[in-house]
């Protein structure tokens, strides 16, 4: 669990005047319920606020709810104006919706917005600065699954609460990462999604797979680089399968931030060794063994040992008793930790690199040949 963690969570899908959009609450609530998720965001329920449009939109709208005061109050809920410091590790700052404006000067629109009254919104750069001058938090992750348009004359707005300088000296260091949902200029969609019988924001259901093991980076983790990159490589996909075109951007922090580690996916190869071989030997790629089969010759099966007792190595391979014939080839069957870069040297023979890391994430079971 992440106690030290806080997260604003908006989803906005009927608007006074703009249009109806299609499941902005639910993808919301299942944000939400990553968040407290203990293998996914960790974070206690007490610390989530989560601000849903209403079901219906009375009529006639009523003028000015309040819905910009809501999310103030769940900022300042969280004592920033009394502490003038910091709170916690990391805030999270989901909004779906209706939004406008350029690069960072993005309008968030509250439910009461219409046409001629898009001054109703909240701006991300000026939250933003805020939240980064003050230091409230040392992480801050901005996920915006909305539109990027400039279809409207208005201004984003300043969040309502302040406080007095002086600032503090020096600044705090703040890391931030902001998730857009599509480029500069263009459009979001939201498609429809068989697996869950709805529609969904299509930035929110490559966020949601990338956090659910497919980001994961080469040393096990998945960070704000790894998340950003998986969702700019797969939003367009999903865009592309639904007929639409959209493309995702994403800021990068100074230093990483790290959603979670430690994570172990496995690769199963067949590795292919001659004949004669009688012993394969598995190096890392910093070239220290971990582990070996050897041909028994009173059993005629091959024998697993790990060489290591480290038991981050421990987990690089596993042992397994398939073993299978191609040719005059023996094919051993191995789970390597994707990600990883190892050595596989067949005796007698020398060593060949098995290349495990990010270019070949999304293959299948495939056969090595180790000589």
């Amino acid at each position: 669990m992440n106690p030290e963690d806080y997260a604003i969570v908006i989803g906005i899908e009927n608007y006074s005047s703009l249009p109806v959009l299609s499941d902005a609450t639910k993808d919301a609530t299942q944000f939400a319920r990553w968040l407290q998720d203990p293998v996914g965001g960790g974070l206690d329920e007490k610390k989530i606020r989560l601000i849903l449009s209403p079901p219906q939109i009375p009529t006639p709208p009523k003028r000015h709810e309040p819905y910009k005061e809501l999310i103030d109050e769940a900022f300042t809920s969280f004592k920033i104006l009394a502490t003038k410091g910091r709170v916690g590790r990391r805030l999270y700052f989901y909004f779906s919706g209706h939004g406008y404006g350029q690069d960072d000067d993005l309008g968030m629109f509250m439910v009461e917005a219409s046409e001629d009254q898009a001054n109703l919104n909240i701006g991300l750069r000026h939250y933003r600065n805020f939240l980064m001058r003050w230091g409230f938090w040392d992480e801050i992750v901005f996920i915006l699954d909305c539109c990027r348009t400039s279809d409207y004359d208005a201004i984003p707005q300043h969040p309502s609460f302040t406080l007095r300088p002086p600032f503090p000296t020096p600044p705090p260091p703040v890391e931030d990462f902001v998730a857009f949902a599509t480029l500069n200029g263009t459009p979001s969609f939201n498609t429809w999604d068989e697996s869950q019988g709805r529609k969904r924001g299509i930035l929110t259901k490559a966020l949601l797979e990338g956090l659910a093991d497919k980001a994961v980076d080469g040393l096990g983790r998945i960070t704000a680089s790894s998340l950003g990159k998986y969702i700019k490589d797969r939003v367009p996909v999903i865009a592309k399968d639904n007929q639409v075109e959209q493309g995702a951007q994403h800021t990068t922090p100074h230093e990483e931030i790290i959603f979670k580690e430690n994570i172990i996916i496995t690769r199963k190869v067949g590795v292919a060794i001659p004949s004669a071989t009688s012993q394969l030997i598995i190096w890392t790629g910093d070239f220290i063994r971990i582990a070996q089969y050897t041909f028994n010759n009173a059993t005629g099966n091959w024998d697993f040992i790990y060489i290591t007792a480290e038991p981050k190595l421990m987990i690089a391979v596993r042992s397994g008793n398939k073993i299978t014939k191609e040719g005059n080839d023996t094919i051993i069957w191995i789970d390597f930790q994707q990600g990883g870069m190892y050595g596989l040297q067949p005796i007698p023979g020398d060593p060949r690199p098995l290349d495990l890391r990010e270019e070949q994430k999304e293959a299948g079971d495939f056969i090595f040949k180790a000589y």
